[in-house]
């Protein structure tokens, strides 16, 4: 019940979540590992990766951070687990506690994992990242044969696969098109010539953004991020693929009052006249709301209509106008992100107006907010 929990929360529909898993599944035509870094990008990784556990296109899940594959094991998960940042070598131990794959950006690290290994007298399996020019994690594409024979002379690791990130499949222009498609038919032909040397490898380099816009780019898994959760990550892409938004964000209205003559509206002091009927909801930007939401045309949705914020968003709360509906008051809920039956509101809508990325707003909504499934 939402009484005992916060008067504000989080609604996450794990039925959504996995209709858009198997919707990527059969656009990529290869098994899924899905990312769910940053607590599944704010929706709880406990329950998205239970779920996920029980969809035969889902190879296995990506995240991070050693200390998430580990809360991870520790929820119970039991399905292979890849962490494709950037570890220190001193993290070797804890990584292959976890049992998870390890994806390679440094040797160091390689041999950290292959003593590690030995000692336990295992093959911890890895994968190979390389740069394909994003110069973020990855061994430069130029060096990644010599380095593949390298890691596969390493008794201790078993090298299982080869990856990378394409940089620009985000954005819609000519230019960055052509240099994903260009990276990808790079990076399949180092996929090929490595085969050749050190056996079947599995490839892997889209993101959402390839997956929808460069079809060759799936090789042997995907790696889907925000549409796994039912976001576009760009407006280009357009609307053909059929995404159900798996979050709403909801809070209840606590106080209702009428402003005064004169009345300003928070510390933005913005004026809003007399006889305004104002209602406070006690979420804010401590709760992953951008404060200048409620200065740049902001608004929440009720079962009735629309309701514009006022003035900017407060730490714990925001002040919202609901002069023309009469039929809301104490109690009443609130949309304030996502989807339901009172409409949508699309965090990259609120993104373009706060100066924000969607992604960003989504991994803001912090673990103030009570999460419910359903």
């Amino acid at each position: 019940m939402v009484a005992i929990m916060r008067s504000a929360w989080c609604d996450i529909d794990l039925n959504a979540l996995e209709s858009n898993a198997r919707t990527l599944a059969g656009i990529a035509g290869v098994p899924l590992l899905p990312i769910v870094k940053a607590n599944a990008y704010g929706h709880g990784a406990e329950a998205v990766v239970d779920r996920l556990a029980t969809i035969d296109k889902v190879w296995g899940v990506g995240v991070v951070l050693v200390t998430e594959a580990r809360h991870l094991r520790e929820h119970g998960y039991r399905g292979t687990i890849l962490i494709p940042g950037g570890l220190l070598p001193e993290q070797a131990e804890e990584a292959m506690e976890c049992d998870a794959v390890i994806a390679l950006s440094d040797m160091r690290v390689a041999r950290a994992l292959d003593a590690e290994a030995k000692g336990r007298g295992i093959k911890q399996r890895v994968h190979m990242k390389v740069d394909m020019g994003m110069h973020r994690l990855g061994f430069p594409f130029e060096e990644a044969e010599l380095v593949a024979g390298d890691i596969a002379s390493l008794d201790g690791l078993s090298l299982e696969g080869v990856a990378t990130h394409l940089a620009a499949a985000h954005a819609g222009d000519e230019q960055s098109l052509k240099r994903t498609r260009s990276e990808v038919a790079e990076f399949a032909r180092l996929v090929e010539r490595l085969r050749k040397s050190h056996g079947t490898l599995i490839a892997h380099a889209a993101n959402s953004s390839a997956l929808l816009s460069v079809k060759e780019s799936a090789f042997d898994l995907v790696r889907p991020g925000l549409t796994l959760y039912g976001w576009m990550p760009a407006d280009w892409l357009g609307n053909d693929v059929q995404l159900e938004p798996v979050i709403a964000v909801r809070a209840r209205v606590a106080v209702v009052k009428t402003t005064t003559a004169d009345a300003l509206v928070g510390y933005s002091q913005t004026p809003v006249g007399e006889g305004r009927r104002v209602g406070i909801i006690p979420i804010g930007y401590a709760d992953g709301i951008p404060n200048r939401w409620g200065l740049e045309g902001g608004y929440v949705l009720f079962p009735s209509g629309r309701a514009p914020l006022m003035g900017s968003v407060s730490m714990d709360s925001c002040v919202v106008d609901l002069t023309d509906l009469p039929d809301e008051g104490i109690g009443s809920t609130a949309l304030l992100l996502g989807s339901g039956p009172e409409g949508t509101i699309d965090p990259a809508e609120i993104g373009r107006a706060t100066g924000r990325e969607q992604y960003e707003l989504l991994v803001g909504l912090n673990g103030r907010l009570p999460r419910r499934y359903r």
